[in-house]
């Protein structure tokens, strides 16, 4: 039995709680004429803020170097990590992969209603099957049926290397390099009868991969001196790199026990379902690098790539990339002499190139597959076997290229008044071209993954400015510094095909797309009704546009985009962008005497983020939690300034896109902020420590934001250019406000 909860669950506070942090290293460096090395040790523990979740990572570090016969040189650089992944946000092996979508504990926190409990009357797990109040789960079962879900990650990545002169000016090196990661994932589905959609049944999963990528380089490097003034490095090379994995994963259903002891695949009695998958790809490049330099006045670089992927079909496999950038000191000038508050200016240009080719591994060919529920047939007519055969599982495309960036960008370097100050200015014109872009294919064309193609050209044009000063009093026992930076960049589709009228649409979330893209507007813009205010009487009802079996009073006045007078799809419009007018960032130090501070601040200002909980707390969409704004501002005779419509249970179409969802996702924050002493030296000597420093730290210590959901610092949905939408909330993993102490030693 379920008693109602009159006070009101404050779900957020029942999953979120303050979550401890550690961290330890120990490090150690020595070396001789002849070789030197560094080792440190690493040990992370971080438990989640939400209930139930936690990670840990073990890590060791290695660098070598050593010399040989004076002219070989041969080393290695090696990181060993062990990384173990707990509670909900392991179910798919990384937290990213669901930290901004409606069925998370953030987003079920949202979405169950306040008036039900967090246990019935027995101590069981509360929730309800009562229409109007489901189906929600709830969220603190929900993390605590997951905590023994987790990911347990082996990493190891790293290079080995040999560099032999050659001539005095001309060096040859050859590196190997390797990052393998092996990952072991255990998921239990616990039933959860208490809720209105029930598990049909438990369940575990056991699921192992292993990823190795493989990169071997080689290099001869020639660097010059001509008598004093010029100076001439030359950089020739190869690269190869290849990559390869396997996965598999087997489930069963029916265990007789939940209790992780004795649930092993052996114990499920039912639901046997196994599945395995490898791939393959590699790239190689040819490479060269010219810098030049007269009388460290002028400088010049030029540089050319030639990559190959096989990740591209036989018809477009290789890509050439060329860049140039040019510089002039001025401050080397003999005119610029007499200015001696300069100390140090200087102006470059370049333009290059670079390639894009993350599209998966078989973009390139049509592949098939071979699968007990997709591809077999009892081809008898008997229902008790089937016959192994082969459908389709991703549509190729021999012609699709590589996506091509073009920047040019011109820059300015300064310091003046002997390092007190410091300037950079970038601005740049980045055009993309050959876009690669999953575009929607007719469902005739069946269920495969669709491949990407070339889809056009965008464009952006931005500007990067960061200034410093730098100063100290006191007869230099006092030092401070202040630095800023802003970025500003807009953000332009130019073409999508030979059709002005091209339209690319976001993925489908909850059965509205949200975004779209089409030349002239900036890439996943923002689509959907404007909303003019709510019908006040029926003379108003009447004046306006016809609205087929939704305009009444109380209603939202959606506006007329096209003038026809009757509102449709056509009247949907741009309605904003993901992309900011500006971001920026601000950092603070001072030192004084043995005590240290900084502080670093972060905003973004003129970017739009849709507010996809409000579709649930505030519509009637599906059954749910619904909020105090809802009560208290949705539309009545005595409130009719209110930005909610008239209440109504048989209302779907105010919850379509709207500008209703559309808020400024502009915010400023503290990012970091440390305040530490160091002892002094005089008082280590006594206990034979070179160094010892201790800090106290806060990260996220606030946030002025007009955006009314949990963080306006959203990430996306999405990891594909085809399903990714910018800026949207469904729940999003909110940053955590963290407190640190930690004490540095030196022996």
């Amino acid at each position: 039995m379920v008693k109602a909860n009159k006070q009101g669950t404050d779900w957020e506070k029942e999953i979120l709680r303050n979550a401890a942090i550690q961290e330890y290293n120990v490090g150690a460096t020595g070396g001789s004429e002849t070789g030197r090395y560094a080792l440190s040790l690493n040990y992370f523990k971080q438990d989640g803020i939400l209930k139930n979740t936690s990670f840990n990572r073990y890590s060791l570090r290695s660098n070598t170097e050593f010399l040989f016969k004076k002219k070989i040189r041969f080393g290695e650089n090696l990181e060993v990590s062990y990384t173990e992944n707990k509670g909900y946000y392991s179910n798919n092996g990384t937290a990213s992969s669901s930290n901004n979508q409606d069925g998370n504990p953030i987003g079920n926190g949202f979405r169950i209603p306040s008036i039900i409990p967090v246990y019935d009357i027995m101590g069981n797990f509360a929730a309800t099957r009562a229409a109007g109040l489901g189906p929600a789960t709830n969220p603190v079962a929900q993390l605590y049926r997951t905590k023994d879900n987790a990911v347990n990650t082996f990493r190891t990545f790293g290079n080995a290397y040999v560099e032999v002169d050659i001539l005095k000016d001309l060096v040859a090196k050859s590196s190997i390099g390797v990052d393998f990661t092996n990952a072991n994932r255990t998921s239990y589905t616990l039933l959860d009868l208490e809720e209105a959609e029930i598990e049909s049944n438990n369940s575990l999963t056991n699921a192992y991969a292993y990823d190795v990528n493989w990169t071997w380089s080689n290099t001869l490097n020639y660097t010059k001196t001509f008598g004093t003034s010029h100076k001439l490095n030359v950089l020739a090379g190869t690269e190869a790199i290849k990559g390869s994995g396997k996965d598999f994963s087997a489930t069963r259903t029916a265990f007789y026990s939940e209790d992780p002891k004795y649930m092993y695949l052996s114990a499920g009695s039912a639901g046997i379902n196994n599945t395995g998958s490898g791939y393959q790809w590699s790239l190689f490049s040819i490479f060269g690098k010219v810098n030049y330099a007269l009388k460290d006045r002028y400088l010049l670089e030029a540089t050319v790539r030639r990559d190959g992927s096989s990740r591209f079909g036989a018809n477009n496999r290789y890509g050439t990339f060329p860049a140039f950038s040019a510089g002039w000191r001025l401050s080397e000038e003999s005119f610029m002499k007499s200015l001696t508050w300069i100390d140090d200016l200087k102006i470059r240009g370049g333009w290059g190139q670079t390639g894009n080719q993350e599209i998966g591994n078989y973009n390139g060919f049509s592949t098939y597959r071979s699968t007990l529920n997709q591809s077999s047939y009892a081809i008898d007519g008997s229902n008790s076997s089937v016959q192994a055969g082969f459908d389709t599982q991703a549509f190729g495309n021999q012609d699709a290229k590589w996506e091509t960036t073009t920047q040019t960008n011109v820059g300015l370097d300064a310091t003046f008044l002997k390092g007190m100050f410091g300037l950079n200015l970038d601005l740049y014109n980045r055009t993309t071209s050959d876009m690669l872009y999953q575009v929607s294919l007719p469902a005739t064309q069946g269920v495969a993954t669709i491949p990407f193609v070339n889809v056009g050209e965008m464009n952006n044009k931005g500007v990067d400015l960061a200034l410093d000063f730098n100063n100290k009093a006191l007869d230099g026992q006092l030092t401070y510094s202040i630095g800023a930076n802003i970025s500003a960049y807009k953000n332009n589709v130019v073409k999508l095909n030979n059709s002005a009228t091209a339209v690319l649409l976001g993925p489908t979330i909850r059965s509205y797309t949200w975004t779209r893209s089409v030349a002239g507007m900036p890439l996943y813009s923002f689509y959907g009704l404007q909303i003019d205010g709510i019908y006040q009487n029926q003379a108003e009802v009447d004046a306006g546009p016809t609205y087929p079996g939704y305009a009444a009073v109380g209603k939202y006045k959606y506006h007329d985009t096209d003038g026809n007078g009757v509102i449709t799809d056509a009247d949907r419009k741009f309605l904003g962008n993901p992309h900011p007018d500006f971001t920026y960032g601000i950092n603070l130090n001072l030192g004084y005497k043995g005590f240290d501070l900084s502080a670093f601040f972060q905003g973004v200002k003129g970017n739009k983020i849709i507010n996809m909980v409000k579709r649930w707390t505030d519509f009637n969409n599906q059954a749910g939690n619904r909020s105090l704004h809802m009560l208290n501002d949705s539309w009545t005779p005595e409130n009719p300034n209110a930005s909610l419509p008239i209440l109504d249970a048989n209302d779907s179409r105010s919850q379509q896109p709207s500008s209703y969802f559309v808020e400024d996702g502009s915010y400023f924050r503290m990012k970091n902020l440390t305040i530490g002493y160091t002892l002094p030296a005089k008082a280590l000597a006594k206990i034979k420590l070179t160094s010892a420093r201790i800090y106290v730290q806060g990260q996220n210590l606030f946030t002025i934001t007009k955006y009314s959901g949990i963080d306006p610092e959203v990430t996306s949905v999405g990891s594909t250019p085809g399903t990714t939408v910018l800026g949207l909330d469904q729940g999003n993993y909110p940053r955590s406000k963290m407190y640190q102490v930690g004490i540095n030693f030196g022996f």
